[in-house]
């Protein structure tokens, strides 16, 4: 089995650059910032378990973060 393939749909969603409101300028409330923390746990997983690059997590990071 390829590194990732027993990964939940909703970790390829995250690297796929889904963006919270948070990061599209929004105000942010708790739970967006909740969504965004468990977001960028999910791009960390996915980079540890190598279907991520450092760079592409970096990028996907970016997207998120304000």
């Amino acid at each position: 089995m390829p590194p990732g393939a027993d990964l939940s749909p909703s970790l390829i969603k995250a690297a796929h650059g889904r963006r919270t409101p948070a990061a599209r300028g929004a105000r942010a409330t708790p739970g967006m910032l909740t969504e965004l923390v468990d977001q960028l746990k999910k791009l960390a997983e996915l980079r540890d378990a190598g279907v991520l690059s450092e760079k592409e997590f970096a990028a996907k990071k970016a997207k998120l973060l304000p």
